[in-house]
C-alpha cells in the first residue's frame, strides 16, 4: 500500500475522512502500491467522480481496514 504523507487543507481526501499515515490499499478495487500507481489511477478519473478508497489505519496496536468514499475535486 501507499502511505498518505500529507494532504492539502480542505482537500476532498481530508474532507472524506482520510488521514495522514493511512495506508491506501486500493481504490475502486485497484491495488495501489506506490505514489506513481496512485497518480496513474487518478489521471483516468474526472472531478466530481466518487471513488471508494480502502485504507489500513493504525488503531493503537491494531490496524483496521476502512472503506471510504471520496468525491474527487479539481487537481
Amino acid at each position: 500500500g501507499y502511505y498518505i504523507q500529507r494532504m492539502d487543507n480542505n482537500s476532498p481526501a481530508l474532507n472524506a475522512g482520510l488521514r495522514t499515515s493511512d495506508r491506501i490499499l486500493s481504490i475502486d478495487g485497484n491495488q495501489i502500491s506506490s505514489g506513481r500507481a496512485l497518480l496513474v489511477f487518478l489521471e483516468e478519473k474526472k472531478p466530481g467522480q466518487t471513488v471508494v478508497v480502502n485504507v489500513a489505519r493504525k488503531n493503537g496496536n491494531d490496524e483496521e481496514i476502512l472503506e471510504i468514499p471520496v468525491r474527487l475535486g479539481v487537481r
